[in-house]
C-alpha cells in the first residue's frame, strides 16, 4: 500500500520532507515512519542521532 509521510520538524512544524512510501499492507505505521526516515538520513535532510527532534505523519491528501 502507498502512502504520504511527512517529516516534520518539532520546533517550528517546518516541513523538512515528504515521501511517498510503498509497502506491503501487512506494514505497521512504525515501518512506514522507519522507511521514510531512511530516505531522509540517506538524502542528508535529518541528522541519525537527532530523530527526537522531529515527528512524522501520515498525509491524507
Amino acid at each position: 500500500m502507498q502512502r504520504k509521510i511527512q517529516i516534520l520538524e518539532k520546533e517550528t512544524h517546518n516541513c523538512i520532507a515528504q515521501y511517498l512510501i510503498n509497502l506491503k499492507d501487512s506494514s505497521t505505521k512504525q515501518d512506514y515512519f522507519a522507511k521514510a526516515w531512511a530516505n531522509a538520513v540517506s538524502e542528508g535532510l535529518v541528522e541519525t542521532t537527532n530523530e527526537t527532534d522531529y515527528e512524522m505523519k501520515f498525509v491524507f491528501r
